[in-house]
């Protein structure tokens, strides 16, 4: 069983992003072109994408940073190097904002920080390991080519909850 942890907004920026959104919700005009868009308007000048004042609200609200499992190092989920790249952006983004878990519970980010990047260290596996103390599960087509960025095991994926 593995535990996946994610970076939230502080308060401060929800509670901005939702007096924002009940400022949208007040000026919007209820067109039959915004319900039969599912309230979606273009919100942007010169964008032709459509975005619901609420997909605004919730946009980048929960950002998975990545997933614990017993006997494993932590893997990270790098999210295309979108909000970080490396060891140093990462931890600057998870301090900038609040961490939770699956179950939502908050965790100090320097607390979360410190359990990552010692989680099963320095003997948790990672896919060269179990590899070589497995290797009849895997044929050599089938590695994921798990990264290492700054000495963290990071996932190839980005979608691997």
């Amino acid at each position: 069983m593995s535990t996946n942890y994610f970076r939230i907004p502080t308060q401060k920026e929800m509670n901005e992003r939702k007096e924002e959104l009940l400022r949208k919700l007040k000026d919007l005009e209820i067109t039959p072109s915004i319900v039969v868009n599912e309230m979606k308007s273009i919100e942007i000048v010169g964008s032709s994408s459509k975005t619901s004042i609420w997909d605004n609200f919730k946009k980048n609200s929960s950002i998975h940073l990545g997933s614990r499992s017993n006997g494993w190092k932590f893997l990270w989920n790098f999210n295309n190097n979108v909000f970080y790249k490396d060891k140093e952006s990462l931890v600057n983004f998870i301090v900038s904002g609040r961490v939770v878990d699956d179950q939502g519970n908050e965790i100090d980010p320097y607390d979360f920080i410190r359990m990552a990047f010692d989680w099963c260290q320095p003997d948790g596996l990672d896919e060269d390991s179990y590899r070589r103390k497995h290797p009849r599960l895997y044929h050599d087509d089938y590695r994921q080519e798990e990264k290492n960025i700054d000495g963290l095991r990071v996932s190839p994926n980005t979608d691997f909850r």
